[in-house]
């Protein structure tokens, strides 16, 4: 197996990105492998690769379904861990208050409405 970085000139052929776990396909046309030096490919023969895309995509196929279901369950996981933490302190989960003046707002109106009053009594 050949390695090379990106950005160098590569035979065509199959080239397997290490850090991205993706395959590059280069044709006859394009003449350098994408991604800076940082990149780096291993050049895959393409009898192996005619053996090893039906593994992959069967693989692909079996765990994809499986990580979704794992995730929901994860997620509920973690709702029943809130509610039973809820529960032992005695209290629900917190809430958002609805609609709720500030104590500012609140005082300002109070000073508002004492000045209307005493300048209606003056008249």
């Amino acid at each position: 197996m050949k390695w090379s970085m990106g950005g160098m000139k590569a035979a065509p052929g199959f080239y397997w990105n290490t850090a991205r776990w993706e395959v590059v396909t280069m044709d006859g046309e394009s003449e350098r492998l994408p991604g800076g030096e940082e990149a780096t490919y291993v050049r895959i023969p393409t009898v192996a690769m005619l053996l090893v895309g039906p593994v992959m995509g069967g693989l692909f196929a079996v765990f994809l379904p499986l990580v979704g279901f794992l995730m929901v369950l994860r997620e509920l996981g973690r709702k029943g861990v809130r509610a039973a933490r809820a529960l032992v302190r005695g209290r629900r989960e917190e809430t958002v208050p609805v609609a709720v003046p500030p104590p500012v707002a609140t005082e300002k109106a109070a000073t508002e409405e004492a000045a209307t009053e005493e300048w209606r009594r003056a008249a």
